[in-house]
């Protein structure tokens, strides 16, 4: 069962150099361009780039050692996964392509498959010991796109485990909650949202109803932390202009429940949730392309060319209030870029945001710091136009052919941006420490 074909020795051209050396300091101060990769086959628009944020779940800590600096990306029918090295050089590590000639792919997540440790089953290891030991969570790359179909794949065999089917239209982005990352949830231009079991395919809840999204879905983002009664929360953005937060009733049971599902996928009573706890369509006045979490706080972007730090009001009684019930903490302007699909990108630790822009710019915010939200945005060095005259003819890297930056993501821990960009364009910059790096 596949419709996904591992590529094996995909050909792509790669221009590296070693980063600065580390110091102590964890202060990132700047980052200095590192490498840039380009796909030569295909040449599609890279629309996403996504780090490997499961170690960051207990039960992922062993089997996901050294994926810390691993980013997977899609572009065309293609999903590429890049190894950042600590040398500087980025190394294609897996390449997978969907065999549907029609598919374009959108969106890349890394999520978990729960499995049972059966060598600790069998030996009679005490659960008391380690907590819920029977049970690991095994690394999975979730993609979608146009062909409306959330794939599943094990990255260390190229085989596909599971097809995520349900949405009626094309899939913009995933995501995957940071406490447990067997639940993903995806993001349509059918006006819902659904959240699912990896490890069965059944289908959770759906977002969607008379007070949801009125039209394409963009963006969306999980709450860090479950509800105080085991809920969950969720942040989408779409193309009505309005951002949206959700809340499930507790689901501890019914994800339980889902986990170990063995019958029909249509027998799963599915959750729908058709009114949001907060909603606005003032936060922004045009497409929001790029939502995310901040702690309690929402970020969210549009084409007006600002970040929004804000805070979204608490429901009102019985029915919830809806309108401009938020408090804006901070905007974050970023130049050039009135353009929908460019997303920003947010560290799993919360220490840095980064955005690019329609003419190849990259600008990254400190999160860490009180005056963060105010404080003037890091302006990453572009990589010089001699840097990639290896490169095919017609590509340069300078202002008369700007590229635009589809995305940016961030290494958990905030030391590497990645740029996705259009024409197969993937760019890396990595942190300089406090006083480790110098101009020329």
């Amino acid at each position: 069962m596949t419709d996904v074909t591992p590529v094996a020795d995909a050909p792509a051209d790669a221009i590296d150099r070693p980063p600065p050396s580390r110091s102590r300091s964890s202060r990132i101060d700047a980052y200095a361009p590192t490498a840039v990769v380009r796909d030569v086959v295909a040449r599609a628009h890279v629309y996403c780039a996504k780090f490997c944020e499961l170690a960051n779940a207990a039960r992922c800590e062993g089997s996901t050692h050294g994926l810390e600096r691993t980013f997977a990306c899609v572009g065309g029918r293609r999903c590429d996964v890049y190894e950042c090295e600590e040398s500087g050089v980025t190394t294609l590590r897996a390449s997978f392509e969907a065999e549907d000639a029609g598919e374009e792919l959108y969106a890349c997540e890394w999520c978990a498959v729960e499995e049972e440790d059966a060598e600790r089953v069998e030996s009679g290891v005490k659960r008391a010991r380690f907590g819920r030991i029977a049970k690991t969570w095994t690394p999975m790359l979730a993609i979608a796109g146009e062909g409306a179909v959330v794939r599943v794949i094990d990255c260390a065999s190229g085989a596909l485990v599971r097809n995520l089917v349900g949405h009626g239209g094309p899939v913009n982005a995933l995501a995957t909650h940071p406490k447990n990352p067997t639940i993903i949830a995806s993001a349509s231009v059918d006006l819902s949202v659904r959240m699912w079991s990896v490890n069965t395919g059944v289908t959770i809840a759906i977002f969607a109803g008379s007070l949801g999204h009125r039209n394409g879905v963009l963006s969306l983002d999980f709450h860090s932390d479950f509800t105080s009664d085991g809920g969950v929360r969720l942040i989408t953005g779409a193309m009505d202009n309005a951002v949206k937060v959700w809340a499930t009733p507790p689901l501890k049971s019914t994800i339980e429940r889902a986990t170990k599902w063995k019958s029909h996928l249509s027998e799963f009573q599915t959750m729908v949730i058709d009114t949001p706890m907060f909603t606005s369509n003032r936060v922004h006045e045009d497409y929001v392309d790029s939502v995310g979490w901040i702690g309690d706080v929402a970020a969210s972007k549009s084409v007006d060319g600002k970040v929004k730090l804000w805070v979204p009001d608490s429901p009102n009684g019985i029915s919830y209030a809806r309108g401009t019930q938020f408090r804006l903490i901070s905007q974050l302007p970023v130049e050039n870029a009135n353009l929908w699909w460019i997303k920003f990108g947010i560290s799993s630790s919360r220490n840095i945001m980064a955005c690019g822009n329609m003419r190849g710019a990259v600008v990254a915010w400190r999160l860490n710091t009180r005056r963060a939200p105010s404080a003037a945005p890091m302006a990453l060095r572009s990589i010089s136009t001699q840097r990639v005259k290896s490169m095919h003819a017609d590509f340069r890297l300078d202002d008369s052919t700007p590229c635009v930056v589809r995305q940016c993501a961030v290494s958990p821990d905030g030391s590497v941006i990645v740029a996705a960009c259009d024409n197969g364009l993937i760019c890396r910059w990595d942190a300089v420490r406090f006083g480790e790096y110098r101009e020329g």
